[in-house]
């Protein structure tokens, strides 16, 4: 059913909204709007405070969406009082957020929100925008093995989320790697503290490098071995993925596999922006975004 109002009361609602310096509502607005240019970035927890793969990916999508027309919204549910993920008001398509939980795309499918997962998992309507992991491995190894080292550590640190779904593909592919190799892994199971990660594979078991599972875990690694003595690369080298402050100004800088993050954020963009102009004649799409490896003073030969 639909009303209609005479050109001059509307003229003086328009008025007095004026005024009073009123602003619609957004939800109330959704409800009658068939679009409404939103695009809601779901999977945040909490406020970012370190530097990372995420944070420069979305600040590239955000950019992208806005140049395209479009609001982004991003909301930190209270998982305290519900366990909805999708926003109270309407939006039209979503972005998910290194998610990895199943309730979260379950939502948006039975809601029929379209949506792309970005750096994470996702289910049998999403397109995906992620990084190829296991070639990023496949880089690092090749040069640490290539310099001559061959009891090569792989560790993680206590930071960032256990469960994302790049922990259990890093360290699969460091044991592949290792195993095509002819060699042993080594690594500590169930220890965070750095110091006691550095005793137990550099100092006790003569590991001469070290493959970080973020850069994070890199710097904390460099704290620990100054505080046992050690020197990076002269006792071990180092290497870690992620190339985003402070990895380059580190003592000494961190060979690194850097993340695409910018072009993530683009392509997440794209195929957002594909999915609610309604190209259903696109079959789903799965973009796989390459590394690359940068090589610093962290990592020397074994012989030097």
């Amino acid at each position: 059913m639909t009303f209609s109002v005479r050109p001059k009361i509307r003229e003086r609602i328009r008025i007095v909204a004026r005024e009073l310096n009123y602003r619609p509502g957004l939800a109330a607005r959704s409800l009658r709007a068939r679009k409404t240019n939103l695009i809601a970035i779901l999977g945040r927890r909490d406020i970012p405070t370190t530097s990372g793969l995420s944070i420069h990916a979305t600040s590239r999508l955000v950019s992208y969406l806005h140049d395209a027309g479009y609001d982004a919204v991003v909301t930190y549910p209270n998982r305290h009082r519900e366990q909805r993920h999708l926003p109270a008001w309407r939006i039209d398509a979503a972005v998910m957020q290194d998610v990895y939980d199943p309730a979260v795309w379950t939502e948006l499918e039975q809601a029929g929100v379209p949506y792309v997962s970005m750096n994470g998992l996702w289910g049998a309507s999403g397109w995906s925008v992620s990084v190829d992991d296991r070639d990023n491995v496949r880089q690092a190894m090749d040069h640490i093995l290539h310099l001559g080292h061959r009891r090569v550590a792989y560790l993680r640190g206590q930071r960032g989320s256990k469960n994302h779904p790049s922990v259990t593909i890093r360290k699969e592919a460091y044991l592949g790697h290792l195993a095509q190799a002819g060699l042993s892994p080594l690594f500590v199971e169930g220890e965070t503290d750095p110091v006691r990660m550095l005793t137990n594979t550099v100092v006790e078991n003569q590991a001469t490098a070290i493959l970080a599972y973020d850069h994070l875990t890199a710097i904390d690694l460099l704290s620990a071995a100054w505080q046992l003595g050690l020197s990076v690369p002269r006792d071990f080298s180092l290497v870690c993925f992620n190339d985003v402050f402070p990895v380059a100004q580190m003592t000494p800088p961190l060979t690194t596999v850097a993340l695409p993050g910018e072009e993530m954020g683009l392509r997440t963009g794209e195929l957002i922006v594909a999915r609610v102009k309604g190209t259903k004649s696109i079959q789903s799409q799965h973009v796989i975004l390459p590394g690359k490896l940068i090589v610093r003073a962290s990592t020397a030969s074994i012989n030097e």
